[in-house]
């Protein structure tokens, strides 16, 4: 039997904020627990209605692939109708699981080379050659042989 807790919790990730706030993220169906499960995320809960084949809530274990995975967290045995009000999904799979988001790594100081907002050494002013009429007079022309 799921408690009103559990499922206010579960039922608040649905927002972006509150999988913020707590850390957590929900998944459903046995293949993308199973894949999360063999990516090395970790669960907080699982939550299994026993027509899974793969997954053992007794002895916590969950079986992916040929591959066997403990699982250290609670793992609970619901009905169809318990899976139904947690899950987020119009037709709920076998299991529901709730992981943690992993931490993200801290960044590297790398800091990308500035954008120079200079204008660049090319001018786009115009040339100091002018086609425009000069305000010399023909008087002020020295030739000189």
């Amino acid at each position: 039997m799921l408690s009103k807790n559990q499922i206010k919790l579960i039922k608040s990730l649905e927002s972006k904020k509150n999988r913020k706030r707590e850390g957590l993220f929900v998944a459903e169906g046995p293949k993308v627990v199973g894949d999360l499960l063999r990516a090395g995320y970790q669960p907080h809960s699982i939550f299994n209605t026993g027509k899974c084949s793969t997954f053992n809530v007794q002895h916590s274990t969950f079986n992916v692939q040929h591959s066997t995975f403990n699982v250290q967290c609670s793992t609970f045995n619901v009905t169809d109708d318990e899976l139904r009000r947690i899950s987020f999904l119009q037709h709920p799979q076998q299991v529901l699981a709730v992981f943690h988001i992993p931490e993200q790594p801290s960044p590297i100081n790398h800091h990308p080379a500035p954008i120079s907002h200079q204008p660049s050494s090319i001018s786009h002013q115009p040339s100091a050659i002018s086609h425009q009429p000069s305000s010399i007079n023909e008087s002020q022309i020295v030739f000189r042989l």
